[in-house]
């Protein structure tokens, strides 16, 4: 930036090229500035307004990245990346000009998250934060690069291998949730229909239809920070579905949806209860800890077992497209493997 003096009107003013929002070049001239500071903070105030010059710090330029991203992400995504943009971000990278933020100066961050021992997921996550909110001055304020591509990612995109239960463990563990308490219907219902926590919770009487065997999920549940419960549409569009149950369920859940009101959420147990729930019926049953998603797991598993086709195992969990099944599920597949390699061996013996 450069202001210049008026030597005729004894006045300062600025002149400048910038780029507009169009990407077209354009020339800017103000004058009548009693200073020359002046003229530059007018210039820098007018860069800034109309989005064009990167913002000076990290932390101006979080509350342009959060403004922005305020009214295109839903409000449980919004607050999980404030969560790890106020505490892991800020503290770190607050006060730092963002065209002085480099490579090293990632990789000091990063390893000082690594020594935290956050599992490796948590660490993907939130050095996608911090390379998303510099890729946003990268396209919209000019910053030159982002440094996170050359410090590279740490952390894993992917969760651990996931566990489940077969259906033999399973019946083991039902086994020892007493009849008629609320978990015993939660637990049939992840595992036999494969819904999502989040859409469990968020069912109401109204949902679920005994006589034509269907629960519609239309909605998903969630708690963000200070207690705010949300019910939000569902996770895509492709999770918006009718999962049919099997008669057995229907039959234990009718004198359950009987005694409740219409309206009212059937599932209100915190996730924390569920999964404390899920660990003490588990060693009273005697079978292997998992996670409560894993009931989710354990019901795709089944349905591989039974020999469906991906499209319909997709279709009833819920996933966007049959690439997602497969991604997650594919290692579920190893007889195929065995069986490309027998037919194989048929046609070279049949060659012969």
């Amino acid at each position: 930036m450069a202001a210049y003096k008026d030597k005729e009107r004894n006045t300062w003013f600025c002149k400048f090229t910038y780029i507009d929002r169009m990407g077209n070049r354009k020339q800017k001239k103000k004058r009548g500035f009693k200073r020359k500071r002046d003229a530059l903070q007018w210039e820098r105030e007018f860069l800034t307004s109309s989005g064009l010059e990167c913002p000076e710090t990290f932390r101006d330029l979080v509350n342009y990245y959060m403004d922005d991203i305020s009214v295109r992400c839903r409000e449980s995504t919004i607050e999980t990346k404030k969560y790890v943009i106020d505490t892991k971000l800020i503290p770190f990278f607050g006060n730092r000009k963002v065209e002085e933020i480099t490579p090293a100066m990632v990789r000091t961050w990063q390893a000082a998250m690594i020594r935290l021992n956050y599992k490796p997921t948590y660490l993907r996550f939130m050095h996608t934060q911090l390379s998303s909110i510099l890729n946003y001055a990268v396209i919209y304020y000019g910053l030159k690069d982002n440094p996170c591509v050359k410090a590279g990612a740490i952390g894993k995109a992917k969760p651990r291998e996931m566990d489940f239960w077969t259906e033999d463990e399973y019946r083991t563990f039902i086994s020892a949730v007493p009849d008629g308490s609320k978990y015993k219907y939660i637990f049939e219902i992840l595992y036999w229909s494969g819904i999502r926590e989040g859409e469990l919770q968020a069912l109401t009487k109204e949902d679920i239809d005994l006589d034509r065997k269907t629960i519609s999920i239309t909605k998903t549940y969630v708690k963000i920070r200070n207690g705010i419960e949300l019910i939000n549409p569902p996770k895509t569009e492709g999770s918006r579905r009718k999962v049919f149950i099997p008669d057995f369920l229907c039959a234990e859940l009718r004198p359950f949806l009987d005694s409740r009101q219409p309206g009212e959420r059937l599932f209100q147990a915190p996730r924390t209860s569920i999964r404390n729930a899920l660990i003490r019926y588990s060693e009273k049953a005697g079978t292997k800890a998992i996670r409560v998603h894993d009931l989710r797991h354990s019901h795709a598993s089944l349905l591989i077992n039974m020999g469906l086709s991906p499209k319909v195992i997709a279709q009833r969990l819920g996933h966007e497209n049959i690439q997602t099944t497969l991604n997650i599920y594919s290692h579920l597949y190893p007889s195929a493997q065995e069986e490309v390699a027998d037919m194989l061996q048929n046609l070279y013996e049949a060659s012969k």
